[in-house]
Parts: structure tokens; C-alpha cells; sequence
């Protein structure tokens, strides 16, 4: 073996074999870069959970923006329910109102289907809204619309779902609207 260091020991009358051979050096500065390859994965995943907070702070915001705009609509395109007692038939846009346009909608279940793709500052950033009849005892559970409607299917809630993503990561804000109706009566 190749010794790096050959010291005399001035006690002894020999020579004096102190210090490290060439293939425990090697090994010590594999051990070594494993040791830092390691840490430098550990300090990235650290730094990338760090900025999850961030996402997630800016993603309930951007749902609770949308989702106050929501709620300052009616319940309904119809000031009263028909003469069958129904409100509207159908989720999203009526007609005269732009898919995709907010400005033109005018009641809550417009915003059903409605995806934005948010622009700067908070590119990246993706917003999807569902719209659902629900009833008092089941508010988790969405209403099908019956086809033809009956005149005793009358809905007093809609909820309504605001998803945010971006990426790998992503935030849902859910509340519940009712009729004016549904306000004195449950």
C-alpha cells in the first residue's frame, strides 16, 4: 500500500507509519459526496415545500374573490319560480349570456362550468366552478334535475364549488346559496 504521509518519530528509533492510504482517502470522499448529494436533495425538497404555503395562501384568495362575485348575484335568472313552481332547468349560461364572459351573468348558476386561466401576476393559477341543486338535508349530495320536472321538484339551495390549481396543487372553497325563499323558511 502507498502511504501518503511517512513521519520519523524522533522517540523511536524506526520510522513511524502515521497517516492515510490512498484508498481511504477515496473511500472518505465517496462517503462524503453521498453525504452532500443527499443533503442538497434535502435542502430542495425543503425549499419546494416552503413555497407551498405561498400557492396555497394566493389559491384561497383567487377562490374567495370568485366566489364573492358569485354570491352577489340572485339566486336564479327567474325573480320567482314558474308557474310550476320550478326555478330554471338548467345550470350555466342562459341565453343572451356570453360562456365565459362573468360580465354578462347574472345569477348563481351562470358560473356553472366557468374556467378561467388567470393572467399576471398570478399566471399559472387555474379557477373552475361547479354549480349543483342541492337539498336542505343533503347539502354534499347534488340534485339531478328531473326530466320532465315535476311541479313538487323545488330546490331552495345551490352549491357551488370553486376549485383553484396550479400545477400539482390545488385549493376548493365550497359554500351554499338559497332563495330568498329558503331564508324564512329553514
Amino acid at each position: 500500500m502507498i502511504k501518503i504521509t511517512m513521519l520519523f518519530n524522533k522517540r523511536s528509533k524506526g520510522l513511524c507509519q502515521k497517516g492515510v492510504t490512498l484508498v481511504e482517502l477515496v473511500m472518505a470522499i465517496v462517503v462524503l459526496g453521498f453525504v452532500a448529494l443527499s443533503l442538497t436533495k434535502l435542502f430542495g425538497d425543503v425549499s419546494t415545500l416552503g413555497t407551498q404555503p405561498d400557492f396555497r395562501q394566493t389559491a384561497v384568495m383567487l377562490g374567495q374573490e370568485l366566489m364573492e362575485e358569485i354570491k352577489s348575484r340572485r339566486f336564479d335568472e327567474l325573480d320567482a319560480k314558474t308557474d310550476t313552481g320550478n326555478w330554471s332547468d338548467a345550470m350555466g349560461p342562459d341565453t343572451g349570456e356570453t360562456a365565459g364572459d362573468k360580465s354578462t351573468y347574472d345569477d348563481v348558476d351562470d358560473f356553472d362550468g366557468l374556467t378561467e386561466n388567470m393572467s399576471s401576476p398570478f399566471a399559472g393559477f387555474t379557477r373552475t366552478v361547479g354549480v349543483d341543486y342541492v337539498a336542505a338535508n343533503d347539502l354534499n349530495t347534488a340534485l339531478t334535475i328531473p326530466s320532465p320536472i315535476t311541479d313538487d321538484w323545488t330546490p331552495e339551495f345551490k352549491r357551488v364549488q370553486v376549485v383553484v390549481s396550479k400545477g400539482s396543487i390545488s385549493t376548493t372553497l365550497v359554500t351554499v346559496v338559497g332563495s330568498a325563499r329558503s331564508r324564512n323558511t329553514y
